[in-house]
């Protein structure tokens, strides 16, 4: 992933997507929304944060340490 697009990834993960997405795992389903308790919203956003990561810096390593 490059370092522009992961810049991206991670500003509109934690500004406007973060906060629409919090809203829409912690509003109630009759709004439209999940209904989850703030707990579950944040472990799930960290999941999300750990995945996009995990394949970031496993994609990096290939890059800089080409097997030959």
């Amino acid at each position: 992933m490059s370092d522009i697009l992961l810049f991206w990834l991670a500003f509109i993960f934690t500004r406007p997507f973060g906060a629409t997405f919090g809203d829409f795992l912690t509003k109630p389903i009759k709004d439209g929304g999940l209904s989850l308790p703030r707990g579950y919203a944040s472990v799930i956003a960290f999941i999300l944060l750990a995945v996009v990561l995990f394949f970031s810096v496993r994609k990096e390593k290939k890059v800089r340490y080409p097997i030959e």
